[in-house]
């Protein structure tokens, strides 16, 4: 999705550089600040609800 309305517009709408955008998402653990900032660039919404289990944790 990012591709998709443009990096750098990502990346300035969630205060970073494109390369730093970039460095952040290619990581495999990156900071949730940096998550929750693209996901508010996007005008997205990320919920977080209980898991249905099956029994134990």
């Amino acid at each position: 999705m990012a591709r998709s309305i443009g990096l750098n517009a990502v990346a300035k709408e969630a205060g970073m550089t494109p390369e730093a955008l970039y460095k952040a998402l290619s990581e495999s653990d990156p900071p949730l600040s940096t998550l929750l900032a693209v996901v508010k660039a996007l005008g997205l919404q990320l919920y977080v609800k209980p898991r249905v289990s099956s029994g134990c944790g």
